[in-house]
């Protein structure tokens, strides 16, 4: 799932741009989640780290574009940022803050899709890979792939057990093991999914995995045991 932040306070513009990514998303099949913003102040205010990318008008009242990218910059020296413009001259002073493109306003599909693209290749590439967990309505949080020790399965909901704490979310393991499958995460039980990376031992009944300097032991069904084991071994960190 890519997050796209739009923050303009053109809402025709803002309603626009939303339906050239749907129309995006459903052409290639990508997960996007635009979040479209008017107020650029209470943005740059609130900015929390969550987004993938960020696409910035540069006019608008009360704290232009350029100012909001720089406070960005503060906590978030990973994210995508493209600016919007009337004028493309405009742009240019938004390099300073890497940005990555920008678009000039008016805007037709075949322009956006093609920046679309552009970014959303960048934001995957970006920085540490990365998951956003949902943790309720409002409440989104990111964290590295590498920090994640495994995930256990609770009822509807998948229970991460991380560096940084115990996270609870909503969603199916089956659906989190289609994503991560290629990143060095593998299954041990219907109910848990490990990361490699942090399995230090494995041997006929189970797996022991480090956790904050700790060992755990986590079990691994008869019929997943050959699998897990390969999976192991053909792991490089």
């Amino acid at each position: 799932m890519i997050r796209i932040a739009m923050v303009d306070d053109d809402e025709q513009y803002l309603a626009k741009a939303e339906r050239f990514t749907q129309r995006y998303a459903k052409q290639t099949g990508e997960e996007i989640e635009v979040v479209a913003q008017s107020d650029a102040m209470e943005f740059a205010e609130h900015y929390n780290p969550v987004y993938d990318a960020v696409f910035l008008d540069i006019s608008m009242p009360l704290i232009d574009g350029l100012a909001v990218a720089k406070k960005i910059r503060k906590t978030d020296k990973t994210v995508v940022i493209v600016f919007i413009t009337h004028q493309g001259k405009y742009a240019i002073e938004g390099y300073q803050f890497n940005a990555l493109d920008f678009i000039v306003k008016p805007i037709d599909y075949a322009v956006f899709s093609k920046l679309l693209k552009k970014v959303l290749n960048f934001a995957e590439q970006r920085g540490e890979s990365g998951l956003t967990l949902r943790l309720s309505a409002d409440d989104y949080f990111r964290i590295p792939l590498a920090q994640i020790y495994y995930v256990l399965k609770e009822k509807n909901h998948r229970i991460f057990h991380t560096q940084t704490g115990i996270y609870k979310e909503r969603g199916s393991l089956d659906q989190l093991y289609e994503e991560l499958k290629d990143a060095g995460f593998a299954r041990c039980t219907s109910g848990c999914l490990v990361n490699l990376r942090h399995v230090s031992a494995v041997n006929s009944t189970g797996i022991t995995v480090k956790d904050l300097g700790k060992e755990t032991a986590i079990p691994v069904s008869r019929r997943r045991m050959n699998e897990f084991k390969k999976d192991f071994v053909c792991y490089k960190i």
